[in-house]
């Protein structure tokens, strides 16, 4: 017996909330026992909502297997209190108990689960487009056989951070049907696998690996990045890959090694030991002694978490420990500051106070890594440091913690924030400077400070590499974090972040809450990306331009400025920039890719945040960039709503969504991206753009003809429609729908309905059907504003490769009771 639970109509709604991006359908249930899980997810499974099952601390024993499915998006997490308000995200203290015998099944659309210790479940099941396990513990006695932990997902991502499991084989693969999906995205970060043993259970085989990947049928579509993990102690061996698998993999710390196609590691690939890992009876690393603390990197696409296992910080030395745990072992030097002036040596054993001026002065003349901490006495937070000159710089290996200061807290939430800033830098001088980072061999780690008032940039990054931004806020309302003190309005910053020079790889924010930075009120840019030799960074999960909160604004002039090669902005809020939220420039702005982000709209709450131009502007001859979803599918779709507002041209050529100045290459697919007060995709910046008849001309993106749609017809739920595009060969057809349509009778990307290869024949006039599904929602007015665009691909002539179109006319399926008036099934379109 187990728990099942009825799924109808789960699809229809998950999908209106989810497209128009507003959180504003979502469920919490506070589940203190095996009785209230069961509740909650018979009612999580059959809402068609966002759901959100927080756990209070204690054990729950169930009495039967879960097999909870779900279309929706789902989360599951520990460590709660008795009120569900307040949260200590350690599994050790919140337990699933299956008793050797129960069985735990998770399917949803995407999938998150942190902070929960699954104890004798023999198996564990997670599937889903996109799932992350973070911070949990696999364990405990199973009647049969070791154990598994089997992850699956679907065209979409897995990241597993921070986890131990302790005698139980861990297996990704891919599903779709058939375990054969296009694309997929995998990461296994700081995790470790120890004491798998070769089994079975009924139909369920386990094999003794620590992790097993098996990658059937996709060959180079497959991301995989396997960083400072730990895989010891397994009856078969460490690692196992099973397909074509290119691999990164970066100070991992196993047995072995294998791999059935023998193909050689991903480029970067290195720093892997086959060495002991000493670890003790509770598979932590024995202090001191073991190669696998202070060993890791932070050099990892994305990021490393910002905890651990227990909850605690990952990073605690120079560098991560391998594996779930991180140790208290630190191999720095310490400065303390002890005052907020700003004079105050650092250098002697007999100085009594110790300023920020005293002790980076002190780091730069240190030979070994260091790490600054505050201790400035006094009750109230911040404590200010007003900068009376330009501060030493940053040349070698330097830790700050804003977050040691007594007081301080980092954000927990991940959605706002209950952070605690306590160390607040104020530009009291004309230089303008906050950090300064120019030494070639530098490596900055800065988090938890508050920056106020440089006329040139509160960080400043010059040379050096593998830098990290995180936790920080720049200008805005600094947050107190007890919800009831009066915010400290900021003075605005010029630039928040500067990173230019011969920097590189530089990781501003991070996957965790914990690592987001808030980025407000600059009078020139937010972010600022710039130079050809100023490459590889990573913009990752800020608040740019969004007060801590995330749902009122503190607006940017321009959100986010890249004039450089091959930086990464993913995940982040961009809202209420005066100008354009994000801007590519340049024939520097080259390589780039702009994924997952949203732009326009809040993290909390419905108000309008719109930036005042384009959501996102490529100009001056930036090209070949990616916004969206690669050829692959890789990456992640942006949403890109309500921009334009500040537009000068008015609908038919200002302001909107994406704006292609000039450039080409530029590829924008899988993008919502709708309701912009100019066009949604604009090419030439110029409004709405005619076809030409042999698409020959030239301009930005080449000018792309877009697809014209011609007829409607109905089988069923399924909707056929044909249309017609002269163009070059090899062509992606996407095709959306919205309930409205869009301005100078273009059409609105509010959901993708449906995509398809094209192929020209040497006419170059293409005829076509795309196959539709019926699309979210019941009823009347069922996204039956259909537009359309198309990116050329598969070209031999690059200048007409990855160039997106501009979405086509409106085209409304009128389409009235496609099933016949009797039928149960029917659906409408309203005319």
């Amino acid at each position: 017996m187990h728990w099942r639970f009825p799924n109808a109509l789960m699809a229809v709604a998950f999908h209106v909330a989810a497209l128009f991006a507003v959180p504003a359908s979502a469920a919490t249930f506070c589940v203190h026992d095996n009785a209230e899980l069961g509740s909650a997810l018979y009612t999580a499974q059959g809402n068609g909502i966002t759901n959100s099952v927080r756990l209070v601390q204690g054990t729950i024993t169930l009495s039967q297997a879960i097999d909870f499915r779900t279309d929706a998006d789902f989360a599951l997490s520990g460590g709660w209190n008795s009120t569900c308000t307040l949260r200590t995200p350690n599994a050790s203290n919140t337990v699933i108990e299956g008793a050797g015998t129960l069985f735990v099944s998770f399917r949803a659309h995407a999938l998150t689960v942190d902070a929960v210790h699954f104890h004798g479940t023999p198996v564990n099941e997670f599937r889903s487009e996109s799932s992350v396990l973070r911070r949990n513990r696999f364990s405990g006695p199973n009647t049969s056989f070791t154990g598994a932990v089997q992850v699956a997902s679907s065209i979409g991502s897995v990241l597993l951070d921070s986890n131990l499991f302790d005698g139980k084989n861990v297996s990704i693969r891919s599903y779709d049907g058939t375990y054969d999906a296009p694309a997929l995205d995998w990461r296994a970060i700081n995790n470790t696998f120890v004491g798998a043993v070769e089994g079975a259970s009924g139909s369920v085989l386990v094999n003794g690996y620590g992790l097993s990947l098996t990658v059937p049928g996709v060959g180079d579509n497959v991301n995989i990045v396997l960083a400072n993990n730990i895989a010891w102690g397994n009856s078969d061996g460490g690692v196992f890959f099973n397909g074509a698998v290119n691999a990164l993999l970066v100070n991992n710390q196993w047995q072995s090694l294998t791999n059935n196609d023998n193909v050689p590691p991903a480029a970067g690939s290195g720093n892997n030991s086959t060495a002991n890992p000493q670890l003790d009876g509770n598979r932590v690393p024995i202090a001191p002694g073991s190669p696998a603390i202070n060993s890791g990197t932070t050099v990892v696409p994305g990021g490393v978490g910002a905890y651990d296992v227990t909850g605690g910080p990952r990073i605690i030395g120079s560098k991560p420990d391998r594996g779930a745990f991180e140790t208290a072992a630190n191999d720095q030097s310490v400065i303390t500051v002890t005052t907020a002036a700003d004079t105050g040596d650092c250098s002697g054993p007999g100085d009594t106070t110790c300023s920020l001026r005293g002790a980076l002065a002190a780091a730069a003349a240190a030979s070994n890594a260091q790490r600054i901490v505050f201790a400035i006495p006094g009750t109230s937070c911040p404590r200010i440091i007003s900068v009376d000159s330009a501060l030493p710089s940053v040349i070698d290996d330097l830790t700050i913690d804003g977050y040691s200061q007594p007081g301080a807290q980092a954000n927990t939430l991940d959605v706002g924030s209950d952070a605690r800033l306590c160390v607040l830098l104020h530009d009291n001088y004309a230089g303008g400077r906050g950090l300064f980072v120019d030494g070639a061999g530098s490596r900055l780690d800065v988090r938890g400070l508050a920056f106020e008032n440089f006329n040139y940039a509160a960080i400043d990054v010059i040379d050096g590499a593998h830098h990290v931004i995180q936790g920080n806020q720049f200008g805005g309302p600094l947050a107190i974090g007890d919800g009831a003190t009066p915010p400290l309005a900021l003075m605005a910053n010029r630039v928040g972040v500067a990173l230019h020079g011969n920097s590189s790889d530089v990781l501003l924010g991070g996957p965790d809450a914990a690592q987001r930075n808030v980025i407000d009120d600059s009078t020139a840019t937010g972010v600022e990306i710039t130079g050809d030799l100023a490459s590889v960074h990573v913009v990752r999960n800020n608040y740019i331009g969004l007060t801590p909160d995330g749902r009122s604004t503190a607006g940017n002039l321009t959100g986010v400025l890249v004039r450089s090669y091959f930086n990464i902005v993913q995940d982040n809020y961009i809202a209420a920039s005066a100008y354009d939220g994000l801007r590519i420039d340049g024939s520097d702005g080259q390589g780039n890719a702009v994924l997952g982000n949203v732009i326009g709209l809040p993290a909390a709450g419905i108000n309008a945040v719109s930036n005042g131009g384009s959501g996102v502007r490529l100009s001056n001859g930036a090209s070949n960039n990616l916004i969206g979803l690669n050829l692959q599918g890789f990456a992640s779709s942006n949403t890109i709503v309500g921009n334009g507002i500040n537009g000068v041209g008015g609908p038919a050529n200002g302001d909107g969504g994406v704006a292609v100045d000039s450039g080409t290459g530029n590829r924008i697919t899988g993008n919502i991206i709708y309701a912009n007060y100019g066009l949604n995709i604009d090419l030439g910046h110029d409004g709405a753009t005619a076809n030409d008849a042999n698409d020959g001309d030239s301009g930005a993106n080449m000018l792309q003809n877009f697809p014209q749609l011609l007829s409607i017809s109905h089988v069923g739920d399924q909707r056929i429609l044909s249309g017609s595009i002269h163009s070059t060969n090899g062509l992606l057809l996407e095709v959306f729908g919205s309930t409205y349509c869009g301005n100078s009778g273009r059409g609105n990307a509010a959901v993708k309905l449906g995509s398809r290869a094209l192929v020209a024949p040497p006419s170059g006039e293409i005829t076509f059907k795309a196959y539709l599904g019926r699309g979210p929602g019941t009823g009347v007015d069922n996204f039956c504003r259909l537009s359309a665009t198309v990116t050329s691909v598969n070209t031999n002539d690059l200048s007409q490769h990855n160039n997106t179109s501009e979405l086509s006319a409106c085209f409304v399926d009128d389409t009235i009771f496609a099933h016949g008036f009797d039928s149960a099934t029917g659906w409408s379109c309203a005319p």
